[in-house]
């Protein structure tokens, strides 16, 4: 009922680990990741870079087919559009 009614996502923060969503990634939409902590102006976490990576590709270097967001600045460019 409720994926007829909206899109459902989860937020990956930086601490968390990617395999702490296995069991639900089949069930998202899209997935926002954190690249930085809550505070305004904090630094880029740069393992945020190598997430959004494996997120992007699943096995057998499949594209994972649901769009990945990121929150939080960054200078220089994190991927495609």
């Amino acid at each position: 009922m409720i994926k007829e009614l909206a899109k459902g996502g989860n937020r990956l923060n930086p601490a968390t680990p990617i395999h702490a969503l296995t069991d639900i990634l089949k069930e998202l939409d899209y997935i926002l990741v954190m690249s930085s902590t809550r505070v305004s102006g904090q630094k880029f976490v740069e393992s945020t870079r190598r997430k959004i990576r494996q997120l992007g590709f699943g096995s057998a270097g499949r594209t994972s087919g649901f769009p990945i967001e990121v929150d939080g600045g960054s200078d220089r460019p994190i991927g495609k559009a």
